[in-house]
């Protein structure tokens, strides 16, 4: 650390790791709006929360800095929080990956726009791109007022389809979903046509159909999927009935954990690699 960090946001340095989905009382510890600066310091102090030298607490401490800037509705953070999504790809930062969307719809529609200027920079990775993507679909189902910026730009990222990973594409898709957003119908009509749709992650157009009430039932069995072999059984999606859909809900975010974990069991069934939840604490203890 640069610069120590002056009360009440030195506290944050004595915290055990995080509540699920930030329920503490930030504000209870005293903090306020003039903290907002030493609060987004911590938050981007990367080498507190990766350097080997780190040490439990403290290291959770950026953790608990986004969860208080959440709280704070702190607007200057939106940018400062974006810089940290390249963590997701490259570090397996499943925390920032789960958590990330809830801090930005805490911090309401003011975020929206870079948001989805991150979401549609087709540089970023497809991780830190699909918890851009969920912060949106985040923030439309919390305001309604943001709801169509927020599908529009969910739509926009989508339109390059042909360019996307497929698994980005049904991310997209499935928040599409979430969000109702039957403008997008069309669009997604034709990214399942041209078979650029992981269907693993929400099923395949006739699923989609289905959720959004404009069929009943499945007129085609599905696809056969050599990969959901690699689910276990209770997971594995029949021929006939529609996968589950993962559905998230910001107004209940602590209810939204047992969803994620099948989520994250389907994305593993596509064989991709994730590594386990904090690296760097194996490291030590070796």
């Amino acid at each position: 650390m640069s610069l120590p960090y002056l009360p009440p946001v030195d506290q944050l340095l004595t915290l055990d790791m995080p509540d699920l989905h930030g329920v503490r009382d930030y504000l209870g510890l005293g903090l306020g709006l003039e903290h907002i600066p030493d609060l987004i310091r911590l938050a981007t102090d990367e080498p507190l929360r990766w350097g080997e030298d780190s040490e439990e607490p403290a290291l959770w401490g950026p953790l608990h800095a986004w969860f208080a800037l959440g709280q704070l509705r702190a607007e200057a953070a939106v940018e400062p929080l974006l810089t940290q999504f390249w963590h997701i790809d490259d570090d397996d930062d499943e925390w920032a990956q789960e958590e990330m969307p809830g801090v930005f719809a805490q911090i309401g529609p003011a975020a929206v726009p870079a948001l989805a200027a991150y979401l549609t920079d087709g540089r970023h990775g497809k991780y830190a791109s699909a918890t851009a993507a969920e912060a949106l679909h985040a923030m439309g189902g919390q305001y309604p007022e943001a709801r169509a910026a927020c599908a529009a730009a969910l739509t926009r990222r989508l339109e390059d389809f042909e360019n996307n990973d497929e698994g980005l594409n049904a991310f997209l898709i499935s928040d599409l979903v979430e969000l109702e957003a039957r403008e997008a119908l069309p669009l997604i009509e034709r990214v399942f046509a041209s078979e650029r749709v992981d269907e693993m992650v929400r099923g395949d157009w006739e699923d989609i159909q289905i959720e959004l009430g404009l069929k009943t039932e499945r007129e085609h069995p599905r696809k056969p999927n050599p990969l959901s072999m690699l689910l276990p059984p209770l997971l594995r999606p029949s021929a006939t009935d529609s996968p589950r859909p993962v559905r998230k809900d910001i107004r209940q975010w602590n209810e939204k954990v047992e969803a994620q974990k099948q989520a994250k069991a389907l994305a593993q069934a596509q064989q991709i690699t994730r590594r386990e939840e904090n690296k760097r604490r194996k490291r030590r203890k070796k």
